[in-house]
């Protein structure tokens, strides 16, 4: 490998699809990994997707040499994917996870602190980042009688749909 490296890497190939895959994998790590900052309140910020696309693509491609092959394939990509969710642990996709399962309905952020076992404090500063970078958003649910429930959060469309893409392999890119 240390011989020919060069020629190797060089000699991968890579779909569109891989490339999309690799994309939302990024754009997956730098939403979720971000933190809020211990130091600044009114800055929220997270990584550059970019950066983290370039990098995905790098490991693949290095996988694809480790593993033999001349395409970067399903294997390849469910290693990078694997990779992508290990790095993105943390209350941020505790959150989103939750969010996720119950959908549109969304929950009040007292049910989120008690599932996912952090003070009410962590919870609603949590909340308030996610909401500022775009992964949450904040609304009412209306009752029956047309009278709104107490805040409730739940994914962005966006992020519902990016979350669904990188979590279920079905939703994988078909070439």
């Amino acid at each position: 490998l240390r011989n020919n490296a060069k020629t190797l890497l060089e000699g991968v190939g890579m779909s569109d699809g891989m490339k999309q895959r690799c994309m939302e994998l990024g754009m997956f790590v730098s939403h979720f990994r971000a933190q809020p900052s211990t130091k600044q309140t009114k800055v929220a910020e997270r990584e550059f997707s970019a950066r983290l696309v370039i990098q995905m693509i790098r490991l693949s491609t290095c996988l694809a040499v480790v593993l033999n092959r001349k395409e970067i394939d399903y294997e390849v990509i469910a290693r990078v994917r694997d990779v992508a969710l290990d790095t993105s642990r943390g209350p941020t996709l505790e959150i989103a996870k939750l969010l996720y399962s119950f959908g549109t309905n969304g929950l009040p952020s007292t049910v989120i602190m008690m599932r996912i076992n952090d003070t009410d404090e962590r919870v609603k500063q949590l909340l308030k980042f996610l909401k500022k970078i775009d992964v949450v958003e904040q609304f009412n649910l209306k009752t029956a009688k047309g009278v709104g429930s107490k805040d409730r959060y739940r994914l962005t469309p966006r992020m519902y749909d990016l979350y669904k893409r990188v979590m279920d392999p079905s939703k994988a890119v078909a070439d």
